[in-house]
């Protein structure tokens, strides 16, 4: 007979399970982090921007402590989890207001994991938002600041390094 943690897990597993084989506008528990590397540019270097995926799970389902730092709401740990299919909408908006959708691609090594890249051409605060998800949810937005450096103009790039 199982025990009784080996049972929570299968009961997770299967909640996981259930939201794969539902229409991807139907979920609703898809977590979702957005980060950008490096925090502090400079104009016209390449920035990368990475989307990862999660599912909130109840730390009691899985016979664990939440740590305190951890940006979740309480009682959940976010425990990462493939999408490789939903349609996400990754958008970067400048200094002067105007927005730029980002393409981003699953990472073959790891489909938690979305990878885009951006070449700011304005100075200033950049963020990068998941249009399609929860405004206001840790993890829902990244910011970024362009500085000014002795570079001439780039323009705004999608397109993956070579």
């Amino acid at each position: 007979m199982p025990s009784t943690r080996g049972l929570r897990l299968l009961l997770v597993l299967a909640a996981v399970t259930g939201l794969l084989a539902a229409p991807a506008g139907a979920i609703g528990a898809i977590g979702t982090s957005i980060t950008v590397s490096p925090t502090l540019g400079e104009h016209g270097q390449l920035i990368e921007v990475q989307l990862r995926t999660y599912v909130p799970v109840p730390a009691s389902a899985l016979d664990l402590e939440v740590p305190a730092d951890h940006p979740a709401p309480t009682g959940l740990l976010s425990v990462l989890f493939p999408f490789p299919d939903y349609p996400f909408r990754v958008t970067a908006t400048g200094p002067d207001g105007a927005g730029h959708v980002l393409m981003l691609t699953p990472d073959p090594a790891d489909l938690t994991l979305r990878r885009g890249w951006l070449r700011p051409d304005d100075v200033g605060r950049w963020v990068m938002r998941i249009e399609n998800g929860t405004p206001g949810t840790p993890g829902s937005s990244a910011e970024m600041l362009v500085a000014v450096s002795g570079a001439s103009p780039v323009a705004t790039s999608i397109a993956q390094p070579r």
